[in-house]
């Protein structure tokens, strides 16, 4: 092939003789010289490729053979796990230490702000938060301690490999593995030790703390002696001083000089929860207002005589809505706070409802409100003295009187000074326990039962006068919307106010519960108690909860279920808690909605219970059995009504017929669907049987309906004139369609009477007794008129 392209090369030069035939032979020789130093050079590359192709070859079966030693080697490699170590976000574990360094730093210069007598209530709330934080920072220690051991363990087993092997070594690609291991080891041990370090020093800065902080109270006990080592005299053994009134406020400074808790609730607490209460309280009094406005300007459009807007009365409810929920914003609250509070709600009270009472009760209000402020003063300037004492022994003997008259001669729940017994029963506690410990020597504790008991008293009216203020105001919200048309109507109002009621009712305790234990010294407890209770963790099994998650995930599940039952009324619409008949057809998915929001609800309390999906998945499977064995039926009516909402074989407002059962439907459930027959009755009829059972839809496609009767005719009367009567009366019902025809024949002919079948479409087939009787009435009215016979049915016997 070669020797040819020469050829045709000498060739084509002798054709065109450019050139010489001696130059021709040497261009030749010189392309055989370059032709064969290409030929060499291929050869050497294809040789190069061979060998390097040997080589691989030749490591690849070295690899492939089982060398003991190489096993070794890749066996121990693998026991060392470093991908652990990027998930140790050592950058995040830093700066969370100094997160809890900088809280800690805040906490004891809020400590440290305080100079001499540290408050009771502040001194319980700081060692409860430094417990905390100590528990929390232990954890925190925990998590690190253990990256550290697994650290260090990993470096180690890097360490003995590298001894262990010689390869790790020579082999360039290990050691260089081994060394970005180590690297990477060391490198995550070094910053774990930054915040090892914050976190011991923030151990030792609270550990020092809550040495400091009691150290300083038994100081405070050691230097103040308490009642009842300094004030436990009986009676009998009081010492007699003369009262002054440089004593009296001396006694009075040094009642209170015992805890600055007034300083700590109003510049040492958080003002969040007071915002919300200020946020909630104007609110409260942008509603009342709008309400009123609405109410007096509906009242003036229907008199002569205008009446004035009060807006002084609504500005005095939101401070009285403000004066009661204040005690529930921090549950440790001062005494003088609460008594201040009291007095300030019994006047506001007393003049919002002056023009209510009678003479009488604006009398015992008034007496009511001036022993309050005696017997609260009495009890606050008292000391050991003799006389002191046996003035507040009088105050209580007269509270007890009080107490019973109140309880014997007003009966009237909605009257001024009425006493429910529950009340009265721990009023009577209070005070006779103040008159037996004061005669014991124990002055402080019977000065708190004594205003534990006249607090209380005033607030159980306060309280009582609250919940009909707040029914009020729901009361005129509904008149408003009877007036606008509003939201509200939706609801029934009886029931609305029975469950305002209840909630207020509920929340009234709360507050009673809350303001006499801070009266009798032990709120600070009571909350560290409450806490304690709800946060505790249990175990069920393999469940873990506790009662606070119990009871956020029991009101869920109760939000939840109010919620569905009442979504048609929030979403449809209707009046006095009944739906509104335009809407009914709206409502056919309205099951499938309710479903879905209790599945929801349902998920949500399992998660703030704190149970996981995994454990719930086990627990359903594990009931799963005895459902389907025990509860066969309810779960067919369950999946039928899930069918029926998608299918739609009848809405709400249909008018069906099942076996015996004739009416229109009023509600279609999750598990039986209801049913309003013609006679006023509710049947339940369940959603198995309405989808295995063989229905009649009368309103499937329209609300037409074809209905008949007979009638008789007299035989001497015109045929075609009375089918022209007959179809006149027809078309006289508002209930018929006579476009859709009007059918009479002939069903049979007596001696006298002609039996006539009357046929009609009427609008729906509720109406066709009505259509029966419109008709009958214009027929019977047109025969008399003529003087011939006309009959219903059956014939009146001679």
């Amino acid at each position: 092939m070669k020797q040819s392209k020469y050829i045709l090369v000498l060739f084509l030069l002798l054709f065109f003789g450019e050139i010489g035939f001696t130059q021709i032979v040497v261009d030749t020789s010189n392309a055989k010289k370059s032709s064969s130093i290409t030929s060499n050079s291929r050869n050497r590359k294809d040789l190069s490729r061979r060998e390097s192709r040997a080589r691989r070859s030749h490591v690849d079966s070295s690899i492939v053979q089982s060398d003991p030693a190489i096993d070794s080697l890749r066996m121990d490699l693998s026991k060392i796990n470093v991908k652990y170590i990027t998930n140790i976000r050592a950058a995040a574990l830093e700066n969370e230490a100094i997160h809890k360094r900088d809280l800690r730093t805040q906490f004891i210069e809020k400590v440290n702000a305080f100079v001499g007598t540290l408050p009771p209530d502040s001194v319980e709330r700081w060692t409860v938060h430094a417990r905390s934080q100590i528990a929390d920072l232990n954890t925190f220690q925990g998590s690190l301690d253990s990256y550290n051991r697994s650290l260090h363990l990993t470096l180690s087993q890097l360490k003995d490999f590298r001894s262990k092997y010689s390869q790790s070594e020579t082999s360039i690609r290990l050691n260089n593995y081994l060394t970005t291991a180590e690297q990477e080891v060391q490198s995550k041990i070094d910053s774990l030790k930054v915040s090892v370090d914050i976190t011991n020093e923030n151990l030792k800065a609270y550990y020092s703390l809550s040495h400091r902080v009691k150290e300083i109270v038994t100081k405070q006990i050691n230097k103040e002696p308490s009642d009842s080592a300094t004030v436990k005299s009986s009676l009998w053994k009081a010492g007699n001083t003369t009262v002054t009134k440089e004593k009296i406020l001396n006694n009075l400074k040094n009642n209170y000089r015992k805890s600055r808790s007034i300083d700590t609730y109003v510049n040492k607490t958080a003002w969040t929860s007071r915002i919300l209460l200020i946020i909630l309280v104007i609110a409260y009094l942008y509603w009342i207002t709008s309400t009123a406005f609405v109410l007096n300007k509906d009242n003036n459009s229907k008199r002569e005589v205008k009446l004035p807007f009060n807006i002084w009365s609504l500005i005095g409810k939101a401070i009285i809505l403000f004066l009661t929920l204040l005690p529930i914003v921090s549950i440790v609250t001062p005494t003088l706070v609460i008594q201040a509070t009291q007095l300030l709600l019994m006047v506001f009270f007393g003049i919002l409802l002056r023009k209510n009472f009678t003479l009488k009760h604006g009398k015992i209000v008034g007496f009511l409100l001036l022993f309050y402020i005696c017997d609260v003063f009495v009890n606050s300037v008292v000391s050991e003295d003799l006389i002191m004492r046996i003035v507040c022994i009088i105050f209580n003997i007269v509270a007890l009187y009080i107490g019973f008259y109140l309880k014997k001669h007003i009966k009237d729940p909605a009257a001024a000074g009425y006493i429910q017994l529950p009340v009265f029963i721990i009023f009577a506690i209070l005070n006779g326990g103040a008159i037996f410990l004061n005669i014991l020597g124990y002055v402080d504790h019977s000065r708190s039962f004594s205003i534990a008991g006249a607090v209380g008293l005033a607030q159980s009216f306060t309280l009582t006068f609250f919940i009909h203020m707040i029914k009020d105001d729901v009361k005129n919200q509904f008149a408003r919307n009877r007036v606008k048309k509003g939201f509200w109507l939706r609801f029934n109002e009886e029931r609305a106010l029975k469950a305002t009621g209840d909630a207020l009712k509920f929340l009234c305790l709360l507050l009673a519960i809350i303001v006499l234990a801070n009266n009798l010294q032990f709120a600070a407890s009571l909350a560290t108690s409450v806490s304690k209770f709800l946060s505790n963790n249990h175990q069920l099994g393999g469940i873990n909860f506790n009662f606070g998650n119990l009871v956020l995930a029991f009101f869920i599940l109760a939000a939840a279920n109010w919620f569905q039952k009442n979504l048609n009324l929030l979403l449809i619409g209707g009046e006095n808690g009944a739906l509104s008949k335009d809407y009914d057809h709206k409502m056919t998915l309205f099951p499938l909605f309710r479903l879905i929001i209790i599945v929801i609800g349902f998920f949500i309390a399992i998660s703030a219970l704190g149970v996981s999906l995994d454990k719930l998945t086990v627990i359903v499977g594990a009931l799963s059995v005895g459902i389907g064995l025990g509860m066969q039926n309810i779960i067919n009516n369950f999946v039928s009504g899930i069918i029926l909402a998608f299918d739609k074989p009848f809405r709400v407002g249909d008018r069906i017929e099942l076996a015996d059962k004739k009416g229109r439907v009023k509600e279609i459930g999750i598990r039986a669907s209801i049913l309003n027959t013609g006679d006023g009755a509710e049947v339940i009829i369940p959603n198995g049987d309405l989808l295995s059972g063989r229905v009649v839809n009368w309103t499937l496609s329209n609300d037409d309906a074809r209905t008949s009767f007979v009638v008789q005719v007299d035989r001497s009367a015109d045929l075609e004139t009375m089918k022209l009567w007959i179809k006149e009366a027809v078309g006289h019902s508002s209930h018929s369609k006579p476009e859709l025809g009007v059918g009479i024949s002939v069903q049979d002919i007596s001696e006298e009477m002609i039996y006539l079948s009357i046929g009609c479409w009427i609008d729906n087939p509720a109406n066709g007794g009505d259509f029966k009787n419109d008709v009958l009435i214009e027929l019977n009215n047109r025969f008399k008129k003529e003087e011939l016979k006309f009959f219903s049915i059956v014939t009146p016997t001679k």
